[in-house]
């Protein structure tokens, strides 16, 4: 008998929230790094004068970026793997140019790192055309925070022990970058970020155009619920079975028996049985926690509103065809694993409610313990738990940038979408509008959550609201990026 392996739940719900979540301002705003990278890093980027001695390198009618400043966006797009280069086979004695990229076939490091920093750029140029068609600038309260940004560089040069910011940026860049130019980008990012915001994500639809939406796009939006289990042919050896041909040929009779179960509470019963006699008991895990795990585990298989889009083809035929509690056993898909599905809901809208939710992070990075969340949160004890106390001092201590400004709100908040402690705090079952607790994140710190009560959207509801806007997004980059100059020479030269 073959080992489980979890199918990747995850894989679904990632899938969900790209869609939802595909239009992200940030993916159009360069940021600004302030870890310090070592030279060492950056051996592979020296010499790359020919950047800086290039006038222009991306241009459209009214905005362009010039050497120095695609040196910038090249070095960020760099930065982003620097930390676990070294774990992709990255060697930084060696030219770029020579090391084939894995996830970019036929392409070298150098060629994908282009091509990343050529297309950032031309989506920020194209967003920028765009803003100016529409009478959009920044105003002085955007150039004030450009240049508190700025000041953030320089005193995080003047933190490190550099002499100046050149040398800072050349450390943390490894090309001559120097200050305007990281002034010029974060000012086309600035204007790129502040249309899709006023423009695109602001946008509103009406009940009838997110229907007619989700209704011309039915692969993507109805869903079925699927129990699935795979088993895969690294868990065997040929001693399992001495007739078996192929491993896949023991993952298949072992998958066909999982399938014979017929019946929801059967099937269920052995796969708990597969897990029983799969999993093991960690050295310092309690038997409470070892069952619990176990129980997760059991709990993990059942993939929830699986849309026809996500399946294969053969797989997505069968499931919306199927009678509920039918198995089908799939070992055409994979190479390495064969496994079995039972449909255990009929196609459907996903209309699970959205919740709004309000809170006040007090970071790891700034905090030891939850004194200050406790201190704050007596305060808002002391004034009824209204939501003013909490707008008010969410302004005055949140240390979230994204939602301090707006009274700690997040609005349409869907089960999946927070780290795991806040969302299993704001999806209880028992959760009432009114609720204000502190409670501990492990990635992110200390948060005091006050429950405001149900969103407005259903899943679907925001999912056909993306799917709009990234119809919209998309149109505006393929309208203005058509009037793209790119010098092409330019940034082959580089020596990388």
């Amino acid at each position: 008998m073959g080992k489980n392996t979890k199918m990747n739940a995850a894989a679904m719900e990632a899938k969900r929230k790209e869609k939802r979540n595909s239009i992200i301002i940030t993916a159009v705003v360069i940021v600004v790094a302030v870890l310090v990278i070592g030279l060492a890093v950056y051996n592979a980027l020296d010499n790359a004068g020919v950047f800086l001695r290039s006038s222009t390198v991306l241009e459209t009618e009214n905005f362009e970026f010039d050497g120095a400043m695609m040196a910038y966006v090249y070095s960020s797009a760099y930065m982003n793997y620097s930390s676990y280069l070294s774990m992709l086979g990255v060697d930084p004695n060696v030219s770029l140019k020579r090391q084939e990229c894995p996830f970019a076939e036929g392409q070298s490091w150098f060629d994908y790192f282009i091509s990343t920093s050529k297309s950032q750029a031309t989506e920020i140029l194209a967003l920028c055309e765009a803003a100016h068609e529409a009478g959009i600038t920044l105003s002085d309260e955007d150039l004030e925070l450009i240049d508190n940004n700025i000041e953030t560089i320089k005193s995080e040069a003047a933190t490190y022990g550099y002499e100046s910011i050149d040398s800072y940026l050349m450390a943390m860049t490894g090309n001559p970058v120097k200050i305007d130019a990281v002034k010029r980008c974060l000012e086309l990012s600035a204007l790129a970020s502040k249309y899709t915001t006023e423009c695109i994500t602001s946008l509103t639809y009406t009940a009838d155009e997110l229907a007619a939406y989700r209704d011309a796009n039915p692969d993507a939006f109805l869903g079925v619920d699927l129990y699935s289990y795979s088993f895969n042919t690294s868990d065997y050896s040929f001693n399992d079975d001495s007739d078996a041909a192929t491993l896949m040929d023991i993952a298949k009779k072992d998958a066909e028996a999982l399938a014979n179960n017929k019946t929801l509470d059967d099937f269920k019963a052995a796969i708990k049985a597969l897990i029983e006699e799969n999993t093991t008991a960690g050295k310092d895990e309690t038997i409470e926690e070892f069952e619990q795990r176990k129980a997760d585990l059991l709990e993990s298989y059942l993939q929830k509103h699986v849309v026809k889009a996500s399946l294969t083809e053969k797989v997505a035929k069968w499931a919306f065809d199927a009678n509920l509690y039918e198995t089908y056993v799939d070992s055409e898909s994979s190479a390495t694993k064969c496994t079995v599905y039972m449909l255990v809901k009929d196609e459907y809208f996903d209309d699970s409610e959205s919740r709004d939710v309000r809170h006040i992070l007090f970071a790891n990075d700034n905090h030891k313990d939850d004194a200050k969340a406790q201190e704050v949160f007596a305060k808002l004890e002391a004034e009824g738990f209204t939501e003013d106390a909490f707008v008010k001092y969410a302004a005055e201590y949140s240390e979230d940038p994204g939602s301090k400004d707006n009274g700690g709100l997040y609005e349409n908040v869907f089960e999946g979408d927070m780290v795991p402690e806040f969302d299993a705090w704001l999806f209880d079952a028992d959760r009432k509008a009114g609720d204000c607790e502190v409670i501990k994140a492990a990635d992110t710190g200390w948060h005091i959550i006050y429950y405001a009560g149900v969103g407005e959207q259903v899943l679907w509801e925001a999912d056909a609201d993306a799917g709009l806007k990234t119809g919209v997004y998309e149109d505006v980059i393929e309208k203005h990026s058509e009037g793209v100059k790119f010098n092409e020479k330019a940034l082959n030269t580089i020596d990388a």
